[in-house]
């Protein structure tokens, strides 16, 4: 086992991600990354595990397909004794983890050198820099900072005298975290902006990105000021994709695909059409409701300059009070007819939109394409093809 720590941002998911790369297929037959930020997480991620050991992978030579309705403890059990049995080196990977001693419930015992655990964390473990190994990752150093902007940002972004020196400053602002300046460079290639210009609005950035500072738990400000410079473009650019962006901050990071973005336009766009029938009927009821107050008015007021001049007369006086409560009762039931019509006619409208057509549309295709690429070009979120 190896841990993998250091503050957030310095990039020990990808530095974990290069080493699987390198060593599947040629050292590990298997490769198992598991999102390890609590005991939910990886119960989800084992019982999604065990439903692709089932269908695809034969591990413990067990070819049936297994009971993924299982409890929490007979799902973790079974992918213990399955890896256990293993006839091909794998590596576990905890990546985020939180809590070390989950690993004594989720890491099968005496797997031997068959089996391999790296874990990434921000926590480090005392007992694993004692009994296994814990490689620390710091930032970078000003050369290795200069050379991620010179790579990812084009030469001709960071060339030349003054641009050498603006990027020199903002490395130093940004206290050479890869994360930030990884960001910097993604909106300086967007952007079309050399480093000279980018400073000066990463400066003018940072009184708002100290507004973000506490919602970025586990970043420093550099990322929060780097996060608001990025969020202004792309609002300017496609406040759809900004929308989106708000959408996916109530989801977690991994797993983010083109199809949870349409489902998540297509679903927004479909709640707009809702909420916008809704304000019609309720404004329509309204009106109804206003009519009948009206014409209610109406008759008291013209039953109360009938009335005194009746007074004299106890059956006028009857005869106009029964009408004026039978106009009112009348009105009364039109309304609450038409109302509950209405609704109904609502009602059935909203049934029947919905099952016209539960496809993506071609243009939420479209919007959907929009706001993966922008993201991606910002680098924002790490998101699956």
């Amino acid at each position: 086992r190896v841990d993998v720590a250091g503050m957030g941002g310095v990039g020990k998911s990808q530095l974990v991600t290069e080493y699987c790369y390198r060593n599947f297929p040629s050292h590990y037959g298997l490769v198992i990354w598991l999102n390890s930020e609590s005991a939910d997480s990886l119960v989800a991620d084992y019982r999604s595990l065990l439903s692709d050991m089932a269908m695809e992978v034969d591990v413990g030579g067990v070819s049936d397909n297994a009971d993924i309705n299982k409890s929490t403890d007979e799902i973790v059990g079974e992918v213990k004794t399955r890896l256990f049995r293993s006839r091909v080196p794998w590596l576990l990977v905890f990546d985020n983890l939180e809590d070390h001693n989950l690993l004594n419930d989720f890491v099968p015992r005496g797997a031997g050198i068959r089996g391999h655990v790296v874990v990434t964390t921000r926590h480090i473990d005392s007992e694993a820099v004692d009994s296994h190994g814990t490689l620390m990752l710091g930032c970078f150093d000003i050369s290795e900072s200069l050379e991620l902007l010179r790579r990812s940002a084009g030469s001709h972004n960071v060339d030349g005298e003054k641009n050498t020196l603006a990027a020199t400053e903002l490395c130093k602002m940004m206290g050479n975290l890869p994360l930030a300046l990884g960001m910097a460079a993604a909106y300086m290639r967007r952007c079309d902006v050399q480093c000279v210009e980018y400073l000066d609005r990463y400066i003018t950035s940072e009184k708002t990105g100290q507004t973000l500072y506490g919602k970025v738990e586990n970043y420093s400000l550099s990322v929060a000021s780097s996060v608001s410079l990025s969020l202004g473009e792309i609002e300017k650019e496609s406040p759809t994709t900004c929308q989106v962006l708000r959408l996916l901050s109530f989801l977690g990071p991994d797993q983010i695909t083109k199809w949870l973005l349409r489902n998540l336009l297509s679903s927004k766009k479909k709640m707009n059409i809702q909420l916008s029938e809704l304000n019609n009927t309720g404004n329509g009821m309204n009106f109804l409701f206003n009519r009948t107050f009206m014409i209610g008015g109406f008759v008291l007021a013209g039953a109360a300059l009938i009335l005194p001049a009746c007074a004299k007369d106890g059956r006028r006086v009857g005869l106009c009070a029964g009408l004026a409560a039978a106009s009112l009762l009348i009105l009364s039931t039109n309304t609450t007819t038409s109302v509950a019509t209405e609704q109904q006619a609502h009602d059935e409208d909203i049934k029947r939109s919905a099952s016209i057509s539960n496809a993506i549309s071609a243009f939420e295709y479209e919007e959907s394409d929009v706001a993966w690429d922008l993201l991606k070009s910002f680098s924002l979120l790490s998101v699956k093809e």
